[in-house]
């Protein structure tokens, strides 16, 4: 859950920039705000999720004009079907795919994490969430 004043509507939309993120639809790696926590979501069938599982820390980076991000965080399963259907229902494109019921689909929460949004023109904004 979000930490002191951060304004996370603000900043999740920062966070989930498109097309370069690495978290992205045509990547097959989404990113979803639920219940106050940035959520991604991959198949269990994909490499990225063993290695999620084998080894939670994990790094995004994204990039948008002449500024880009890079969030660290400890991924966490949430194994509830109301979260794998909101990233479905925030992501309709997905629904080809997977369903929230289909034994493949995984979504994780970003537990403890920290982004840092950087510039070639200023100092960098850091926040924790």
């Amino acid at each position: 859950m979000c930490k002191g004043s951060v304004n996370f509507s603000r900043n999740a939309a920062r966070i989930s920039w498109r097309p370069k993120t690495a978290a992205s639809p045509e990547s097959g790696r989404s990113a979803h705000v639920f219940e106050g926590r940035l959520y991604l979501q991959t198949g269990k069938a994909k490499n990225v999720y063993r290695q999620m599982k084998a080894n939670p820390k994990v790094e995004l980076c994204g990039m948008a004009g002449d500024q880009w991000i890079r969030v660290e965080a400890t991924a966490v399963e949430d194994d509830r079907v109301a979260a794998r259907q909101s990233m479905l229902d925030a992501y309709p494109s997905l629904q080809a795919m997977y369903r929230a019921d289909d034994g493949n689909t995984a979504v994780f929460y970003l537990k403890d994490a920290s982004a840092a949004i950087n510039s070639q023109s200023g100092a960098p904004e850091v926040f924790k969430f």
